[in-house]
């Protein structure tokens, strides 16, 4: 008998829509990809990759929950922030979730970024081919509405 090919199936994607979703930010890190290092379409590559770590909640800021489990989501930018372009995903997604920590970097001052662990956002999503989510943009969390002038 010859080798026998069997499916090896891991989790499969949660089940949530695309769209705009409220959200925790959970941090970030740098990660190693050595098979992404090499010649690149701007220089040298390094490998290197700033990741992104949310989890999605519900309106009140508790987390979403799919099949027991709480829906986390990463993103992988490259080490970019250039606080100074608008192209700049990492700076943009900071300011985002905290303009204070933003107007630090942009005045050359460092920033811990586990500071803002718990911090909550909108992430706007979209639904890969593969059925997993990914993260289009980072937004500033949704302001509390009030109703006014009602009894």
């Amino acid at each position: 008998m010859g080798f026998e090919l069997v499916n090896s199936p891991t989790a499969g994607a949660p089940k949530i829509e695309a769209g705009l979703v409220p959200a925790r930010f959970d941090g970030l890190s740098l990660q190693e990809h050595p098979d992404w290092a090499g010649p690149g379409k701007y220089g040298h590559d390094d490998g290197q990759r700033i990741h992104w770590a949310f989890t999605l909640t519900d309106d009140a800021g508790a987390a979403f929950y799919d099949d027991g489990d709480p829906v986390e989501v990463e993103a992988v930018n490259g080490t970019n922030l250039n606080t100074k372009s608008d192209k700049s995903k990492n700076a943009v997604w900071l300011k985002a979730i905290s303009p204070e920590a933003f107007a630090a970097v942009d005045a050359g001052k460092p920033f811990d970024a586990d500071s803002l662990v718990g911090t909550p956002c909108m992430l706007l999503l979209s639904i890969k081919d593969n059925g997993w989510p990914k993260v289009d943009a980072v937004l500033p969390a949704r302001k509390q509405r009030t109703t006014s002038g009602q009894a």
